[in-house]
């Protein structure tokens, strides 16, 4: 396996510096505010609030004791936060191996940064979901780039730390711990056929994340929680996946643009090598890519605020015919891709695919979904088409046409957030000397400034006698007795400010 080359390291150190940027602008948002209080009461009161969470509401028991600690000392998680998705990137660029030195680090950047923007709010600048769903990332990740280099997988301390990272990584959240045991149990299979004796390390680790994934689902919190969504508790399980099928497509593809783009990229590429009857073909081509572009483009109109709501129909995942179309899309792929496997012998695409479609197939038993529980399905699925698509001439050659347009692209992005980010911590901080001026005043009703829903989750208390707006009256020191009001900026100023 060769090195890691210098390019590589340049883009991971510019993923660094630019989500960086991003945690420092970030604000504290939903639930952070509860946790913040709670971390408040140093590492004592949080392990105990971590156990009295595990038998009461969750049953996610590392990913509680890391989120509650890393958002009351958030200046902490700024640095943390950057350097767990560099690693998920510096991981993501060894399991590609590629041979161009531009294109590939350019589309796994753009995977990173174009997933759903819900996912991206969630996942990236919320500490709640970030420390929820992205260090089992760098697991999953781990655990393939050791099956790719045998070597290191072999290692004395490999096989004593692996065990031990699993078992942590699979009680974090449910969804990935699945994953985790799948990915185990693959891989685990495949090296016993290849080598007709068992590798004692991922035997081991798969025993520990099995363990992991029991300690989660079966904790009274967890059952407490699926408790409360009685209608759902009532379907049987082919019930619940009926019900859940339009989740499924609208998570897996209607929200996600730039992975329905690296699909059908990747499909009709395969589609051209393998399928030899034109009409065929053509028809691959048209089904493959009219319809998905189409979504493509009324998504990120939508995303920068542009209302097109007479196109929402192509957005509608409980439309049976849009449900038909996806399912078709996903039939279609599923074949192509199988033909790939079959001739290429590729284990390790193989494996991404199945632990990409399982993260949101895992949900389909469950009650809530969201752009969070997404993340691992969506670059999982993204890293397997890069992976096939660099595989072909033109990729490896950096031709010099796609390496311009996917940069111009990337570097636009990169622009877009940065001033985004910027802005909300210029709103943010206007907003918290205005709530400080109004308490200095003893005002009954506390006018709080609204930030940007595009760059952030949930970060604003729009439920006036809710968990949110309770949460943010005691951050901000705020009377739980006085009213809050939420207001916009008009032309970057306070309106009527007094």
């Amino acid at each position: 396996m060769k090195k890691i080359n210098k390019i590589d390291i340049y883009f991971t150190i510019s993923v660094f510096i630019l989500f960086l940027i991003m945690c420092i602008c970030s604000p504290l948002m939903g639930d952070d505010y509860g946790n913040y209080i709670n971390g408040s009461g140093g590492i004592l009161y949080t392990l105990k609030y971590a156990v009295y969470a595990y038998n009461s509401y969750e049953g996610r028991f590392i990913s509680r004791i890391f989120l509650t600690i890393l958002t009351y000392n958030k200046f902490i998680w700024n640095i943390i936060n950057p350097i767990i998705i560099s690693a998920i990137y510096y991981l993501i660029l060894k399991i590609t191996n590629h041979k161009d030195k531009y294109i590939t680090p350019i589309l796994v950047f753009l995977a990173i940064l174009l997933v759903d923007e819900e996912a991206f709010r969630q996942v990236y600048v919320w500490i709640a979901g970030n420390m929820t769903y992205l260090p089992p990332m760098i697991t999953v990740f781990y655990i393939v780039y050791l099956n790719i280099n045998k070597n290191i997988l072999h290692k004395k301390t490999v096989n004593i730390t692996l065990p031990i990272i699993t078992l942590i990584s699979s009680i974090f959240v449910e969804n990935l711990s699945v994953c985790l045991v799948v990915e185990l149990s693959f891989f685990l299979i495949y090296y016993y056929i290849k080598n007709k004796k068992l590798n004692i390390s991922m035997l081991t680790s798969l025993i520990c994340s099995i363990t992991g994934l029991l300690i989660i689902i079966l904790s009274p919190g967890t059952m407490n929680r699926l408790d409360t969504y009685h209608e759902f508790n009532k379907l049987n399980i082919i019930e619940k996946v009926i019900y859940n099928i339009p989740n499924f497509i609208n998570y897996t593809f209607i929200r996600n643009s730039f992975l329905v783009f690296l699909v059908s990229v990747c499909i009709i590429l395969l589609v051209n090598m393998y399928i030899k009857r034109k009409y065929i073909k053509y028809f691959i081509y048209i089904y493959m890519s009219v319809l998905p572009l189409l979504t493509a483009i009324i998504n990120y109109i939508k995303t920068f605020g542009i209302n097109i709501s007479k196109l929402d129909f192509f957005l509608n995942y409980n439309n049976l015919y849009i449900n038909l179309f996806w399912i078709g899309y996903i039939i279609i792929a599923i074949i192509v891709i199988i033909k790939y496997i079959l001739k290429t012998k590729d284990y390790i695409n193989l494996s991404l695919i199945i632990i990409g479609v399982l993260s949101n197939a895992s949900m389909m038993i469950s009650p809530i979904w969201g752009g969070r529980t997404s993340y691992a399905t969506t670059i999982c699925l993204s890293v397997a088409m890069i992976n096939i698509i660099k595989s072909f001439k033109f990729i490896e050659k950096d031709n010099k046409i796609i390496k311009l347009v996917f940069g111009s692209i990337l570097t636009l992005f990169i622009i877009f957030f940065i001033w985004g980010y910027i802005n909300v911590y210029k709103v943010n901080n206007l907003r918290e000397k205005y709530i400080t001026n109004q308490l200095k005043k003893d005002k009954e009703e506390i006018d709080v400034i609204v930030l940007s829903e595009r760059f952030l989750w949930n970060s604003n208390p729009w439920d006036p006698n809710g968990y949110l707006a309770k949460t943010f009256k005691q951050y901000y020191h705020i009377d739980k007795n006085k009213k809050i009001k939420l207001i916009f900026l008009e032309n970057g100023e306070i309106p009527n400010d007094k």
